[in-house]
């Protein structure tokens, strides 16, 4: 019998948190789920927040969760690391306390900071100095945002997401890079922007000290290691923006060739990724960033991935529209049967409403119905009403932004797409996998779900030794240990989507 090693792998998304117990046995790698718990936008005083104690919360009664697990199996735990959503952060005192809650990238106090930085900024030059898509919500924008008055920022510390956690278990302070490089403030050859900083009016050392995916970054204190009833076990750094681990995991080694070609073998073409989730990130891994006005102009980022790669991707709204136009029906998604709610979709009419998918109009908090209602009779479609009716408009819609996000790829880099890998909880979606394969003409590989989870875990193994440091051994257990689900385009289908890509946003005749 193999003896399993156990990590624990805490991954953090908008509208919940997970913790994983994550297992290899030499072979092949698994994961239990230990814990999943909520998240989501605190409204205080006009601005939005992210509740960073009641996440913590959930973070360590899920690692206790996992020993357990890996107890059960006469194992132990033998690392903990943190993924989540990039560009926000909390301020701490070095050695000290957490000295507010986390603004939330949602909230609407970047716009005015954005418009005074292009005021004094050629936009293309800021986006070909990082490569990130200047979003309103990037970390720059943010920290420009802050009120001087009350934070000092030359003394403080700025710790995104997972690094802030990582402090709260460690007491470590240092900022891993693949998260850093979405913060608008990493130029494209690696190096901080000094520039921009000194336009901030602050030092570069605000993050600590940035460091690489697959390194240590401390232990657990001896308070947390005595409250959770653990060894003070290793805290590793991971790709520890969650699109950096779920691509790390995409199982790309498993080519899929697209019906009565050779492509899958075709070394010019490229596969395409959909980390599919509260976004939507369509792109594909180049080897350094593409910054052309062609790219900008498109809405491209290039951010930086595991092993040195570049994420080159757009940002396409997911399944957000979905979750936030639930919650306008007061349908609570933990009690939801997906499976029934596909089904229902699948018999309404295709096409009847559409919005764009990657408009910026949906960015905020408030009600998605009405802001999809809006939209669609805008654009000369019909207002859905029932939630299969939403959900319908909403998969049709992400179907033909990924097909034109697809088309614009190939377009910027030259090279053809063979296959679409979805991952995520999107890959779970059999309609929307099945739309994505019509309207893009390309086989459509659905799965892992937790890929976030599975490239954090991995990480971790590599970083203990059981794992080579190469992405390619990494993906060949991944699609060893995991089944996926492969979706073929209908040509009939394909021909009406056809109608829409490219030009959807035009009324039906």
């Amino acid at each position: 019998m193999k003896v399993k090693r156990y990590v624990a792998a805490v991954d953090l998304g908008a509208s919940s948190g997970r913790v994983s117990a994550v297992s290899f046995d030499g072979d092949k790698v698994n994961l239990e789920l230990a814990n999943r718990f909520s998240n989501g936008a605190v409204s205080i005083a006009g601005h939005l927040y992210w509740d960073i104690g009641h996440l913590f919360g959930g973070l360590k009664e899920g690692i206790a969760l996992a020993n357990r697990i890996a107890t059960s199996e006469t194992s132990k735990l033998s690392s903990i690391a943190v993924d989540s959503w990039a560009v926000d952060y909390g301020f701490v005192i070095p050695d000290g306390p957490l000295l507010s809650l986390p603004h939330h990238h949602r909230d609407d106090r970047t716009i005015k900071t954005q418009r005074e930085l292009f005021g004094r900024w050629n936009p293309f030059e800021l986006y070909q100095r990082s490569g990130i898509a200047l979003h309103r919500f990037n970390t720059l924008y943010q920290l420009m945002a802050e009120d001087r008055s009350i934070f000092d920022l030359t003394s403080l510390r700025a710790l995104l997401i997972p690094d802030l956690l990582n402090y709260f278990m460690t007491n470590e302070i240092a900022t891993e890079a693949t998260n850093f490089s979405t913060t608008q403030l990493m130029m494209t050859n690696g190096h901080l922007d000094s520039v921009l900083f000194e336009e901030l009016g602050i030092g570069d050392g605000i993050f600590g000290e940035i460091v690489e995916a697959g390194s240590l970054r401390g232990y657990l204190t001896e308070d947390l290691s005595s409250e959770l009833n653990l060894a003070s076990l290793p805290v590793h750094t991971v790709a520890s923006h969650d699109t950096a681990s779920a691509v790390l995991a995409v199982p790309f080694a498993r080519r899929v060739p697209t019906r009565g070609a050779n492509s899958a073998a075709d070394k010019s073409s490229l596969s395409v990724y959909i980390s599919s989730g509260t976004w939507s990130l369509v792109g594909v891994e180049v080897d350094s960033p593409i910054v052309t006005m062609e790219a900008f102009e498109s809405g491209y980022t290039n951010e930086l991935g595991a092993f040195g790669r570049y994420r080159f991707l757009k940002n396409v709204m997911g399944l957000w529209l979905l979750s936030e136009t639930l919650r306008d029906f007061e349908i609570d998604p933990t009690g939801l049967d997906l499976d029934v709610l596909i089904s229902s979709a699948s018999s309404v009419e295709a096409f009847a409403s559409l919005v764009d998918a990657a408009s910026d109009e949906f960015i905020g908090i408030g009600s998605m119905a009405r802001r999809i209602t809006t939209q669609s009779e805008r654009l000369g479609y019909k207002a859905p009403r029932s939630i299969s009716e939403f959900a319908r408009c909403i998969f049709d819609s992400l179907a033909i932004a990924y097909a034109n996000t697809i088309a614009e790829i190939e377009e910027l880099t030259q090279r053809s797409i063979d296959v679409v890998h979805i991952v995520g909880g999107g890959s779970q979606n059999r309609l929307l996998c099945q739309l994505t394969a019509d309207a893009t003409g390309k086989v459509v590989v659905a799965g892992p779900v937790e890929a976030a989870t599975l490239g954090n875990g991995l990480m971790q193994l590599i970083s203990l030794g059981d794992v080579s440091r190469d992405i390619e051994v990494v993906r060949s257990i991944v699609a060893d240990s995991f089944d996926v689900v492969s979706y073929d385009p209908d040509p009939y289908n394909h021909e009406r989507f056809a109608e829409y890509v490219g030009r959807f946003s035009s009324p039906k005749d």
